[in-house]
């Protein structure tokens, strides 16, 4: 009767135990975390190599395959796309070379325009490619407008008054009327040109813009235009289309957004001055700069997170060369976008003006790992007292305890029954009684052995794969569902039976 009662009971509480784990087992999320690099670059240090430790650490990582990498030139795509790019410097070979074709197709546009337009043509990819990067310099925007002006005169008495017009719709959407263009200064015809197109163009300037900026008070650009109002403004009279914006301050520039302004209609933006000041998307870069490291303390958490939803990552590692104290330090904050907290940090003395192979391995192992055992507070994670799992097979351990110490007890009178002495005085018969009394207690104190061995074995197997669990497998609160199972170490404990009792089973997934 024991031993029926026991197979039954024992089969059902493995299959209970069996699947509660793997059912929390198939709830772990098996995928990396995602993240992005960004190179952290201070005006106070020296120049250390930021970017090629940046870049080494980016492709170590990505090796290490325990994070899901974004690419530099993904990552530089989508924030473009999300807010544009920043401003940067620009060089004196770039001025001298739009300077140099102006020039040379100026002194063609009075003697041979048709050879003139392909040369100032250059001249305009040249100024537009400056973009935002001068804005506010009056020299260059003056010279900008010469060459589209030239371009639209020689493409007009050249024969092709199609292309001319294209040209000064261009010149009106990107000058508005900064500049006069009179028969003073222009030929006739060309005045004529400028004229109608003004006057047709007119009709689009239905366009309005809203800037509002923390700090208020900044200069806005429109086109590269400086408007007459500092924000908060309402800017009207606008061309529907494409428009660049962009704020200024100070020494302070916001990334140039490119909007797209509704006929008819108005598009409002907010700029965060200091924010976008700080990003450097230009000439390749990626990264947040600052003028020192207590500064870019004060905004590390605030601006990656604002990366980090713009790219929609997990994490953001900000890393970049240092000096404390007169010595360069590879620097790292790795941290988490969703909580705002920083999760790492570290820095590593380097040599300057050298690349370190050992710091760039040192870094990314750092940052790479996987904290299998992390708290609840640096994890994000429920308390580990709130995994049932854990406490079904720790309370399947007391029942199948609580079970086992009362076959046990059972186990013992019955033992001790059979162990007893006999009395004095007895008859024949008596002892024959007694002797069989003593047998059918010993072979029931044996019936009661492997279910008691069993059950305790269960008992143990079942408190020690609560304790795994409780170990292993973290309790992620989901906002959209219940609560999820993921197993940190990839690990799945079962209570098993074994060929002389029970234990348990444990599978590693590497």
């Amino acid at each position: 009767m024991y031993g029926a009662i026991s197979k039954t009971t024992i089969a059902s509480l493995i299959c209970l135990t069996t699947c509660l784990v793997t059912t929390g087992a198939s709830a772990q999320s098996d995928l990396e975390a995602s993240v992005v690099l960004v190179e952290l670059n201070l005006r106070d240090a020296a120049n250390g190599k930021t970017t090629e430790y940046v870049r080494g650490i980016e492709n170590r990582l990505r090796e290490m395959k325990t994070l899901s990498v974004l690419g530099r030139d993904d990552a530089l795509r989508q924030l473009k796309k999300a807010l544009g790019r920043s401003a940067g410097d620009v060089s004196v070979d770039q001025l001298d070379g739009a300077k140099a074709k102006l020039a040379q197709g100026e002194e063609l546009a009075f003697r041979k325009p048709s050879r003139a337009i392909p040369v100032l043509a250059e001249a305009k990819a040249a100024y537009d490619a400056l973009g935002d990067s001068v804005v506010g310099n009056t020299e260059v925007r003056a010279d900008h407008f010469k060459t589209l002006i030239l371009l639209a005169r020689c493409q007009l008495f050249s024969g092709d008054e199609a292309q001319a017009r294209t040209t000064m719709q261009s010149l009106l959407r990107t000058f508005g009327d900064e500049f006069t263009v009179t028969s003073e200064k222009y030929h006739p015809k060309l005045v004529d040109l400028y004229t109608s197109v003004l006057e047709k163009e007119a009709s689009k300037r239905t366009g309005a813009l809203v800037v509002r900026t923390r700090p208020s008070g900044c200069e806005v650009f429109i086109n590269g235009r400086r408007m007459t109002d500092e924000s908060p403004a309402a800017y009207t009279g606008l061309y529907a289309g494409e428009v660049s914006v962009l704020a200024r301050k100070g020494r302070s520039t916001s990334i140039a957004r490119n909007l797209t302004i509704p006929s008819g209609g108005q598009v409002e933006i907010d700029i965060d001055l200091a924010y976008e000041s700080s990003l450097l998307t230009h000439d390749g870069q990626f990264g947040l700069g600052f003028d020192t490291e207590a500064e870019a303390q004060k905004h590390l958490i605030n601006y990656s997170e604002a990366i980090g939803e713009a790219l929609k990552v997990d994490y953001v590692i900000l890393a970049g060369v240092i000096q404390r104290e007169g010595q360069p330090l590879l620097a790292s904050w790795k941290i988490d976008v969703k909580r705002r907290a920083i999760v790492k940090q570290r820095a590593l003395t380097v040599k300057p003006n050298v690349i370190s192979h050992r710091r760039i391995e040192e870094m990314s192992v750092y940052l790479g790992a996987v904290q299998l055992t992390a708290s609840a507070s640096d994890s994000g994670l429920k308390p580990w007292y709130t995994n049932w799992v854990g406490w079904t097979l720790v309370g399947t351990a007391v029942a199948l305890g609580a079970g086992a110490g009362a076959v046990g007890q059972q186990y013992g009178t019955y033992r001790d029954e059979a162990q007893l002495a006999y009395p004095n005085g007895l008859t024949e018969a008596e002892k024959e009684a007694e002797y069989q009394s003593r047998i059918r207690a010993k072979n029931s104190a044996e019936n009661l052995e492997v279910p008691l061995y069993v059950l305790s074995g269960l008992a143990g197997a079942s408190l020690i794969a609560g304790i795994v669990v409780f170990a292993v497998m973290d309790v992620e609160a989901d906002d959209t569902s219940s609560s999820m199972f993921r197993f940190g170490r990839d690990i799945v404990a079962t209570p098993t039976l074994l060929p002389g009792g029970a234990g348990v089973s444990t599978q590693f997934k590497f």
